[in-house]
């Protein structure tokens, strides 16, 4: 099980590629960090390595703390 500063980690960078319209594969090619261990990084509960975390936050362009933050809660659209 993760701690919960894992799960903040994984949601945040869920996030910030969402924001960002980065796929695993970019962030792979952005990182050197294998598409799957991300994938499992982000889906699959396996807890990421402190260098992987600095790698992801700086192909991200964000301090690598924001990783740590509590995930900002995002607001639903409304479907048209």
């Amino acid at each position: 099980m993760l701690s919960k500063e894992e799960q903040n980690i994984a949601e945040n960078i869920r996030q910030l590629m969402d924001d960002r319209g980065i796929s695993l594969r970019q962030l792979e090619e952005l990182t050197g960090i294998n598409h799957s261990t991300i994938h499992s990084f982000l889906h699959r509960g396996r807890s990421p390595r402190v260098g992987a975390v600095v790698d992801i936050a700086k192909a991200l362009e964000v301090p690598f703390e924001t990783l740590l933050a509590a995930p900002k809660k995002r607001k639903k659209q409304a479907v048209a």
